[in-house]
């Protein structure tokens, strides 16, 4: 039925749309709808180019991590390790907001992770695909690699990555590797002002390459011409009273289900080379390598205090409650958390 509907509105845009009992590469489905003339982006290739057309006209600063920002006046300070940045205007372009005041952002959205392979093969099929049902699975060629999504699940349940990724490969994998993306309560993302000249775009849905490119427009209108047209519809602050009901209650469990599992229970029954001590009165977990050297790092995550569960498939260490993550030795890998768990003797 859900197909049958999105047919529907495909036509209604004058977009040819054909029925498949199969994919292009033979797999059987039960129903599918495809398009031609639709494309697929590169995604670092799409970034080469926005990069070039932005080093013609701006001056851009990479790499400098802001460890604060204060408002003073009218003006924003930004600190840095060694600088402050002063700025009227301030974008968040972030995947998960690191703050919970002003805007409560645990409640409001909950992390999905997914679990992505790409496998050799010998033809390149031109075509890509997804389901409709839950849990999703999304298919991709490029060159000679098939790129393979599925598992998705709210990251508060499933934590054995092992199992986790064994569940659905069949044969050895070129590459494997996890994804988390946020969905919004009402599956539309957060773009736009959220306090004085305070501008928040994230919540992409799993839908990051379009949803970035519409972040980008809709603030830079709110910033030039003071409007946009998208500006209620995707207004951080909005109230969507009905997917509010309904998803905030969950968040809420998700997010205590989360801290208070990671605290119970931090020794995995899964765990074959990690281990739990408190060294002069500090937790921290420690990995043992195939070699038998230890990777001390402290097991809280720095941005709202979870113990962190070891990702024996990546060698990560991961939050269960925001999604933080770190390497072996402790170095933040992915936010909320702006800080390292290394340990230091």
């Amino acid at each position: 039925k859900k197909i049958k509907k999105e047919k529907q509105l495909l036509e209604k845009f004058n977009i040819k749309v054909n029925e498949e009992n199969k994919l292009l590469d033979k797999t059987k489905i039960e129903y599918g709808i495809s398009a031609e003339n639709t494309y697929v982006f590169n995604p670092l290739k799409y970034l080469i180019e926005l990069n070039k057309i932005l080093d013609k006209k701006i001056q851009k600063y990479e790499n400098t991590e802001i460890l604060s920002i204060r408002k003073e006046k009218n003006y924003y300070i930004c600190n840095t390790k060694n600088n402050t940045i002063k700025t009227k205007k301030v974008v968040l372009a972030l995947h998960y907001p690191y703050f919970l005041i002003p805007y409560f952002f645990p409640i409001k959205a909950s992390l999905e992770k997914s679990y992505i392979t790409a496998y050799k093969i010998d033809k390149n099929y031109k075509f890509s695909a997804i389901t409709s049902s839950k849990p999703t699975e999304s298919i991709r060629y490029y060159k000679d690699k098939k790129i393979y999504l599925t598992n998705s699940h709210n990251i508060a349940y499933k934590n054995n990555d092992k199992k986790n990724f064994k569940s659905f490969l069949k044969i050895k994998p070129s590459y494997i590797w996890s994804n988390k993306d946020i969905l919004t309560i009402d599956s539309i993302p957060y773009i736009g002002l959220i306090k004085d000249n305070l501008f928040l775009a994230t919540g992409y849905n799993t839908w990051g390459m379009t949803n970035a490119t519409i972040a980008g427009k809709v603030i830079a209108d709110l910033i030039i011409r003071k409007d946009s047209e998208y500006k209620q519809l995707f207004d951080p602050n909005r109230n969507a009273f009905i997917s509010k009901l309904i998803n905030y209650p969950i968040n809420i469990s998700s997010n205590i289900k989360s801290f208070v599992g990671s605290k119970i229970n931090k020794n995995k029954s899964w765990y074959t080379n990690v281990q739990f001590k408190n060294i002069n009165g500090k937790n921290v977990g420690i990995y043992i390598d195939e070699n038998k050297k230890q990777h001390i790092v402290y097991n809280k995550c720095p941005h709202m205090k979870c113990s962190l569960i070891f990702n024996e498939v990546e060698k990560t260490w991961d939050c269960p409650c925001h999604g933080s993550r770190f390497d072996i030795d402790g170095k933040c890998i992915e936010g909320p958390s702006n800080y390292n768990i290394t340990y230091k003797k």
